[in-house]
């Protein structure tokens, strides 16, 4: 675990890392192989709002939900010739899949009664609880699959439990991480209209950002039968005139990683990619529906992966790294005599600022903790907050590291403050929380309450840094 005294350190300039160090991250060759293949999820609206139509190259009108499905059948097509190998030409299983679908629960379930939960795998047969699907038995038996999707269809059009899918969908990636073997960092492709109804669009896009923050590339397709972006360009923030679901789509999609297979395939096909820009689209032609959801096979083509670089597998790391106040130094040995019983266990990498000898360059030593570390605890407080190294060096570097799915972010509120007041911490869920949920510093507990806060904080940073 990483530790940083933020006191007495704004004069300093950031040190841009090597040359070196950035092509180790964005140039790692991680091919998919049948031992270790890429992991795809698909989150899919089916709510009542996806029986709206958009248009195709015929100039005719497709529901939105029959447009995917037949973007799905092109890009499962696509992937298994991609994947062909021998000279028996069997597709390899380079690619394994899962999807989900967010709003069931419709009219026929009203009136005959619901059969399941609002959120359902969609390529779970009939006796099997959940499935992932490795990419030779989805081509061999995409008839059987799709006709299941299909017999499925009555029971959609129901309302919009967005947040609920995303959490699921998080909790799938973890799942398939802890019990097989995956290259490169999964992807999650989202296609929806943006308009949650079991959530606001701040919640929904906070569970969309921790999924982010556990390595997962989220690509997403906000499906609109209106013009409110450029075709094939990809935005770094939105525009003045976007509807809300728009600015939530936008929100939950991945910046697109520089140099990556993501970028030179969007590139190859004339997308214009903004500085930052984010894998988000609107999508109003069937056309470029099946366009945009062809990126995610991208790390299959030659010369793939590097889009998948940075970690190869989700949880290998379990370095943690505090950011504190000099003032608030009690409550770092407190939190870390916790942590010292995972430390013992392995759990954990423990790490602090007095381990820095003197003369050493410390500040380069510090950029390179921030950016190997696993989880990136905060010790909010309001010297804390009021340092300009941490507004100015310290949060847009730990948040642009989360963003490429390198670090989560852990607040723990250790002392009252106005934090509600900074920007920045509104998508960010602090601890400790009461009952009702809302944040309450650690110092406003006492005694054995406070120690079982403490210990209740070690033991979600252990599991964090294990997911």
């Amino acid at each position: 675990m990483f530790a940083f005294n933020c006191e007495g350190s704004s004069n300093l300039v950031a040190v841009p890392e090597s040359e070196e160090e950035s092509m180790s991250l964005n140039t790692l060759d991680l091919r998919p192989t049948p031992e270790r293949p890429l992991l795809l999820g698909l989150l899919v609206d089916v709510s009542g709002t996806m029986r709206d139509s958009i248009e195709n190259r015929r100039g005719t009108a497709t529901t939105r939900l029959e447009s995917f499905r037949d973007a799905l059948e092109q890009l499962i097509q696509k992937a298994g010739s991609m994947s062909r190998e021998g000279t028996d030409q069997k597709v390899a299983p380079l690619l394994k899949l899962f999807a989900y679908g967010f709003g069931f629960g419709g009219l026929l379930s009203v009136l005959f009664g619901p059969s399941g939960p609002s959120v359902r795998d969609l390529l779970a047969l009939p006796g099997t609880p959940t499935s992932t699907v490795p990419l030779d038995q989805l081509t061999s038996h995409w008839l059987e699959y799709r006709a299941h999707v299909e017999r499925l269809a009555p029971e959609m059009l129901g309302k919009t439990p967005m947040q609920e899918g995303f959490r699921v969908v998080r909790e799938r990636f973890s799942n398939e991480y802890s019990s097989d073997h995956f290259t490169g960092r999964p992807v999650l492709f989202v296609l929806s209209d943006g308009d949650p109804t079991d959530a606001t669009p701040d919640e929904v896009s906070r569970v969309a950002y921790d999924t982010k923050g556990d390595g997962v590339i989220v690509v997403s397709c906000y499906v609109t039968s209106d013009d409110i972006a450029e075709p094939r360009r990809l935005y770094a923030a939105p525009r003045e005139h976007w509807p809300q679901g728009a600015r939530l789509m936008l929100d939950c999609a991945s910046e697109v990683p520089p140099e990556s297979s993501f970028a030179n395939y969007l590139k190859e096909y004339n997308w214009t990619i903004e500085p930052r820009g984010r894998l988000f689209t609107q999508i109003n032609q069937s056309e470029v529906l099946s366009e945009f959801m062809s990126v995610v096979l991208s790390p299959l083509r030659a010369g793939l992966e590097t889009a998948t670089s940075g970690y190869s597998r989700m949880g290998e790391r379990n370095k943690v790294f505090i950011s504190y106040s000099h003032e608030d130094t009690k409550w770092l040995k407190a939190i870390k005599q916790q942590l010292a019983v995972l430390e013992a266990e392995g759990l954990v990498s423990i790490y602090e600022d007095t381990q820095l000898e003197v003369g050493e360059d410390w500040y380069h030593q510090l950029n390179e903790m921030m950016r190997s570390a696993r989880l990136g605890l905060l010790l909010i407080s309001a010297p804390f907050l009021g340092s300009k190294f941490v507004r100015d060096e310290e949060i847009p570097r730990l948040f642009a590291q989360h963003e490429q799915g390198g670090m989560k972010i852990y607040p723990l509120l250790v002392r009252p403050c106005p934090w509600e007041r900074v920007a920045w911490l509104a998508k960010l869920e602090l601890r400790p929380q009461d009952a009702k949920r809302r944040a309450k510093p650690i110092s406003t507990f006492e005694g054995p309450a406070r120690e079982q806060i403490l210990v209740d904080v070690a033991n979600e940073i252990a599991d964090l840094v294990k997911r």
